[in-house]
Formats: structure tokens, sequence, C-alpha cells
């Protein structure tokens, strides 16, 4: 009967203990840095941060079965793989990755130089050569910058599995996952490979192994170097099932970059200030989220900024934005020439990059301003405050042991996915589709400025 007991006793724990997420992340207790000034080229950024933002109807079966086979934390059974919960869960990490990439974003923006964090939404797709994939919707990623963040939100595929240990993430829990990169000749060892969400790190490394071979053959073969990077997630799920690397790592926050090791940043189920979350709708001034993960992770993207060669980061990238413009030139810009007429042609070219970065720059800000602030951003807060709710009434329906009702309170939050918000990400996206096709026309334009006011 004691036995009995402690079994029931340990149950109704993990229920109530587990739903309830960790309070902080692991960054938080890291110290705010100042960014250190150092000399950059003004055809550079600091930050590019790469997020979900749409799905191709090509690539939505797959994605969903793909969600659910490569589970984070646990296994799904068979027939929960086409269950229509499990569905809306995974359109679920696209539309809370579309929204908490802003508070990154935000956070960044406000410490880094003006101009220099730049925004790529990613449309996931699929075709029978690269499977499935994502691409970039803007060209924030040929501008040459310091640091690459893939950034995501997860939840376990399988609502049935709410009170055990695997990150269903709903309300005030939320579970991020990153990637963050660099040139690989910061670290060639590991690629530029510089952190990692635990379980995407070897399908990043094998990614990132690709992509070197590929652009070692095009430098070779004298062709046009062909950027083909799809998000850290979406590769992963890609992979199924392949094995672990084993792979040099450290734990997360270590600010040392002397040794040669990738920063693992462990899955993390953290509970936002539930206060915050369930005003958010009438006051979203405080941003929970930051509160709870964004504003240490951004102070460990400064420190790692601060300990990089900004300009040996983007020399390899720099060059091949040059090439865009002036073929030539990108051949003569290893040599660093001080030839007059090379030095007039360089200043040019690195004008015109940086006139592309000022204006994608200005579309960042209005893709942050209609997805947190605009129409999007208020579904999203309705909706999050909606699955609070929710998980409290679940917590308390947990406490009675009602565990069958508990579930099917979640399971109903789970489905309000692609129901309210499904479009919105869409039109926070298109919203700049019409100043895209202007963007070469302004860079020349701001390019040419720029030269005539070098001449004065």
């Amino acid at each position: 009967m004691i036995i009995m007991l402690a079994v029931i006793a340990g149950i109704i724990s993990g229920c109530a203990g587990t739903a309830r997420g960790k309070d902080t992340s692991v960054y938080s207790s890291l110290k705010t840095e100042k960014v250190t000034s150092q000399e950059t080229s003004e055809a550079a950024a600091m930050v590019v941060i790469r997020y979900p933002a749409m799905i191709h109807t090509n690539a939505e079966n797959l994605y969903v079965s793909s969600f659910s086979i490569n589970a984070i934390g646990g296994d799904v059974p068979y027939g929960v793989h086409g269950n229509r919960q499990t569905s809306r869960v995974a359109q679920s990490i696209i539309e809370k990755s579309s929204y908490f990439a802003m508070s990154l974003y935000r956070e960044l923006k406000a410490i880094l130089p003006e101009g220099s964090v730049l925004l790529s939404p990613h449309i996931i797709d699929w075709d029978k050569e690269r499977n499935l994939y994502s691409r970039p919707i803007l060209a924030s990623e040929q501008i040459p910058s310091v640091l690459t963040i893939d950034f995501s939100i997860y939840s376990f595929p399988d609502v049935n599995e709410l009170m055990n240990a695997p990150p269903v993430t709903f309300g005030d829990l939320i579970t991020p996952l990153i990637i963050v990169r660099s040139s690989r000749w910061i670290q060639p060892s590991l690629g530029g490979l510089l952190i990692s969400s635990s379980p995407l790190a070897s399908s990043a490394w094998r990614q990132i192994r690709t992509e070197t071979d590929s652009n070692l053959r095009s430098r070779l073969d004298d062709r046009p170097q062909v950027h083909d990077s799809s998000l850290g997630f979406v590769s992963f799920l890609r992979e199924r099932d392949a094995a672990s690397l084993s792979l040099p790592l450290k734990n997360g926050g270590v600010g040392s970059q002397q040794v040669a090791a990738i920063e693992q940043y462990s899955v993390e189920k953290i509970r936002m200030d539930s206060q915050l979350v369930s005003t958010l709708p009438e006051d979203f001034t405080t941003d929970p989220f930051v509160q709870s993960f964004v504003r240490g992770a951004s102070t460990r993207i400064v420190d790692m900024l601060n300990s990089l060669d900004q300009e040996k980061a983007t020399f390899f990238a720099r060059q091949a934005a040059l090439e865009r413009f002036d073929p030539e030139l990108a051949n003569v810009f290893f040599v660093r020439s001080e030839d007059e007429s090379v030095r007039a042609r360089l200043a040019l070219a690195d004008a015109l990059v940086g006139a592309e970065r000022e204006f994608l720059a200005a579309q960042s800000d209005s893709i942050y301003e209609g997805t947190y602030n605009g129409n999007y951003g208020s579904k999203m807060r309705k909706i999050i405050a909606a699955e609070y709710r929710a998980l409290e009434e679940r917590r308390k329906l947990a406490r009675k042991q009602n565990i069958t009702t508990a579930v099917a309170v979640i399971a109903l939050a789970g489905s309000v996915y692609g129901v309210v918000a499904s479009a919105a990400s869409t039109a926070a996206v298109v919203a700049t589709s019409g100043a895209l096709l202007a963007g070469s026309g302004w860079a020349l334009h701001k390019s040419l400025e720029t030269k005539t006011d070098r001449k004065k």
C-alpha cells in the first residue's frame, strides 16, 4: 500500500512538475555586455536572424510526417503521425517562431549599431532533388554577416504526452532552438559552427560540411558559389533518424573561444512570467520571452561578437557579395591591392552592398512592425494568452488527477492553429513584396549618393 501511494505521489508530482518548466534559461545568469568598437565594412551586417515563416503546400505533408518521426524528447506512436492535433502543433512551430523571432530581433537591434541586424524569413518547400528544405524569402543572406542565427520554437508532436517530460510547450511554456554560426575561417575545425541546440548539432555539422565541399568545388572550377543553406531545424527534419556524431562540445554559456568546441545549448522548456503572459492581449510593453530567454541569449551573442575578428568573419562573404556587382574586382579582392583604381572600384562596390544592407534593414523593420505590432502579433498574443488559460485549467485538473479531461483541454488549444493564425505570417512577409521590386534601383541610387559624398 505504501509503495502504491509513493507511485501515485510520483505520478502526481510529475504531472504538476514537468508541466511547469524551468524558470530561467542557462543564459539568464550572464552579465550584460557592451559592444566593443571594431572597424567593419559598411557592406557587412553583424547578425542575420533566420527563422521559418511560411510553408509551401508542396511540403506540408512531408513536413508534418518528418516532424512526427523526429520528435525531440521521446518517440511518437505511429497512430499520432497523421493526428489532426499533431498537424496543428507542427503549424504552431512556424507561427510561434515567426512571432518570437521578433523579440530576439528587437533586443539585438537595440544593442548593436543601426542597420546591422537583418531578418531572413524562410519558406519551407520540397522538390525531388533536395527533399524537404527551406529557402530565404528576402535577400538578407546575400549580405556579409559576422554571425548567422537560426531560430525556432519547438513543441513535442504528441499532446497526449503533455503530462510527461517531452517539451510540449503551450501558453507560458516555450522551448527555443538555436544555431549560431560564423565563417568557417573563424573556427576551421568546426566549420564556423559556434552554438547549437543539442539535438540539431549533428545535422548542422553535416550541412556545413556539404556546403563547404560545394563551395570548394565551385572555387576550383571557377564557378559562382551558390548559397544554399536550409534552416537548421529543417535540415534536422530532413535527415530522419540519422546517426548522432561524436562532436567536440562544451557547456552552454561558456565565454571562452579558445577551446575549439561547439557550445551546446541543451533543450530547455522555459516558463515565462505567468502574469505577463496572461495580460499579453491588453499590455505587451514588457515581453515575457525577453525576460526568460532573449536578454541572456543576446548577451551571449554580443559577447561572441566582441571576441571574434569581424573582418576575418566577413572576408569571403564580402568577396562573394562584390562578385555580384564586379566579378573582376572580386578576383583581385584577395590580393588587397593598393592601386587607386582598384580602391575606387572597391569603394563603389562596398557602397552598393552597403546600400542593399540598409534597404534590407528597412525591410526587416517593416516585417517586425507587421509581425509584432500589427494584426499578426495581436492574434498571436490572444492565442498565447488563451493557451495559458487552458494550461492553467490543465494544471488544476492534473492536481485533481482528471488526466483525460486535462489532455482534451490542451489538445483544443493546439487545434486553434491553422484556423486563426495560418495566414498571418504570409501577410507579414507579403506586405514588403512590392518594395522588393524597387530594391536594386534604390541600392544603386543610394550608392551613387555615397560615392558623391566621398568626393566632396
